[in-house]
């Protein structure tokens, strides 16, 4: 594909030059392959970016020229309290790009970057065939000229990576959360999370002093307040009536309790609390499940809670190795 998914023209406006070539080397370099992940970002993110910086530079040109014709076509003007010579439209155009969209142009082109290395990597067969939506789009990318943070601009541009893998699987009002959200709100939320169970359908288990299992009671509603958990305290439960052990898959580990339902006391997340922690690479080591194991065989009357380790059997594909840790031992 190389860069015939890109829909603007080879030559840039040289006036305009030093405002767009370093956004377009920035994925140029990426993008040289045909992968598939990439075309839809180029096509979705950075034309539209371009197209409208094309517009602004053209719209200013035009007045730049309305203004000279309106004193007289003379070639020196009063300004700043000295005679001074006219700067012609294109310089005045370069100038208002280089004074006021430089900052936001760099945290435009690290957050595309960012995006774009990790959409490189993705298999073709992860990505839909669906556009991106819209208006994702244009949210996203008017607000990545503004994230200066590297962990929030690493979040915004996870954000739009799971878009490219799965059009409208990211809504608005997350990307309106994540924009208002702090680095501090961003990595406490990380830390929380490793308390979720299950993963596969996230709620936060809390004991019965409602506090987080890695975290506490302030830090808890600290994320309420930023619109990422419910405030609520809940249960979250389930039943497999078939069998006498109730599995729970983590990433390199399967909580086994030996009953046939589930039931936990939990807070859960908000639509936008969701979507992020399913952007999040959460890891939880042998202690985070050892601590969860405990909460879960409290709350199920000292019920048997076994950890059991997995082991690949070929690619994303695993199956129970065998039990490290378990309740009935460590009573």
């Amino acid at each position: 594909m190389g860069e015939e998914w890109f829909p603007v023209p080879a030559h840039v406006n040289m006036d305009i030059k030093a405002d767009l070539t370093p956004a377009i080397e920035a994925i140029a370099d990426i993008a040289k392959s045909s992968h598939k992940g990439l075309g839809k970002l180029g096509i979705s993110i950075l034309g539209p970016f371009i197209a409208s910086r094309d517009v602004k530079a053209s719209h200013i040109r035009t007045q730049g020229k309305v203004d000279n014709e309106a004193i007289l076509n003379k070639e020196m003007e009063y300004r700043d309290g000295k005679l001074q010579k006219i700067s012609s439209p294109e310089s005045q155009a370069l100038q208002i790009f280089e004074s006021f969209n430089q900052s936001d142009l760099q945290r435009f082109i690290e957050t595309l970057k960012y995006a774009a290395e990790k959409i490189s990597k993705l298999p073709e067969e992860e990505i839909s065939d669906d556009p991106i939506d819209t208006t994702f789009c244009n949210f996203w990318r008017k607000d990545a000229e503004l994230i200066d943070d590297e962990k929030l601009r690493q979040i915004w541009a996870d954000l739009l990576v799971q878009e490219v893998k799965k059009a409208n699987s990211v809504s608005v009002r997350t990307l309106n959360v994540v924009k208002n959200i702090t680095k501090q709100e961003a990595e406490l939320f990380e830390k929380l999370c490793k308390g979720i169970i299950p993963p596969f359908d996230p709620h936060l288990l809390v004991n019965q002093k409602d506090t987080p299992l890695f975290g506490t009671y302030t830090e808890l509603y600290q994320l309420v307040e930023a619109g990422l958990i419910s405030s609520a305290n809940s249960s979250y439960k389930t039943s497999g009536i078939l069998h006498e052990v109730f599995p729970i898959p983590y990433e390199n580990f399967v909580l086994n309790l030996h009953r046939n339902q589930l039931t936990v006391q939990c807070h859960m997340l908000t639509n936008a609390g969701k979507e992020i922690f399913n952007i999040l690479n959460i890891e939880r080591d042998l202690d985070a499940m050892i601590i969860i194991a405990k909460e879960v065989s409290r709350q199920h009357d000292t019920a048997i809670v076994d950890i059991m380790s997995l082991k690949p059997v070929s690619n994303n594909s695993y199956c129970i190795d065998k039990i490290v840790w378990s309740t009935d031992e460590n009573k």
